[in-house]
């Protein structure tokens, strides 16, 4: 129950921060053409927490599988002593 709350909770944050480095683009590549170069290095400044993100929501999912796994062989092995 917790770990789904944590696991909802992350997929927010991951949503609401793509909206954001979405809407920071569209805003840099339509109304703002000029002093491109400098947004871009904003840009590339804003995607690396994103990208953080991303990558330990990824490790965080690999984490639940093993633990769902280890469970479930405990459950099993349970069953059999029984």
């Amino acid at each position: 129950s917790l770990l789904r709350i944590f696991n909802t909770l992350s997929n927010i944050l991951n949503r609401l921060l793509l909206f954001t480095y979405l809407i920071v683009l569209f805003y840099l590549l339509v109304l703002e053409n000029s002093e491109t170069s400098s947004y871009l290095e904003f840009l590339e400044f804003i995607k690396e927490p994103v990208q953080k993100q991303i990558d330990s929501k990824f490790l965080l999912e690999k984490r639940i599988q093993k633990f769902k796994t280890l469970l479930a062989k405990l459950e099993a092995s349970e069953r059999d002593m029984v």
